[in-house]
């Protein structure tokens, strides 16, 4: 049992790689990060049908779960993909400043999106600024998409033991 395992067979053991701090490589993260990406549109979708069919009172549960959903993979992606990438590509300049330049980016993105769910669950939209949240709303989905194609088909791919 490693050092970070918890009691049962739920998760598996962290397992440190040598270095200290180091991140192992886990053979199920990617098809759970792409579940979670199916996860984050399926959510977007529902906030765009109910500013559609004008179901206001939804929306902030929605954003909860849609903040709930990015925080947690984010988070997942920064520790288990980037830090063990950064590890593993050490010796590869290329392929590392390409990981840090990704990772940055994601940095960035996150702070937009968090920006975004912040001040609209502060004020959920209303009839008046529905356009508004929905212009901001289809950049968001869209810089999302953009950026889980990147990671699905770009950095996904440096992920591997």
């Amino acid at each position: 049992m490693g050092i970070f395992s918890r009691s049962g067979n739920d998760h598996p053991a962290v397992e440190p790689t040598g270095k200290a701090g180091g991140i192992t490589y886990d053979p199920q993260l990617v098809d759970r990060l792409k579940q979670e990406h199916q996860e984050l549109m399926r959510i977007l979708t529902e906030i765009k049908k109910a500013t559609a069919q004008c179901h206001f009172s939804q929306l902030p549960g929605l954003l909860a779960d849609f903040k709930h959903v990015f925080l947690n993979h984010v988070g997942t992606e920064n520790v288990k993909i980037y830090v063990y990438m950064q590890q593993h590509w050490e010796t590869d300049a290329d392929t590392l400043s390409f990981v840090s330049g990704v990772r940055k980016e994601m940095n960035e993105i996150a702070r937009v999106v968090m920006k975004f769910i912040d001040a609209h669950l502060a004020t959920a939209p209303s009839p008046v600024s529905v356009m508004m949240f929905n212009a901001e709303l289809e950049k968001v989905g869209a810089a999302l998409q953009k950026r889980m194609e990147v990671e699905e088909t770009r950095v996904y791919a440096l992920y591997h033991p």
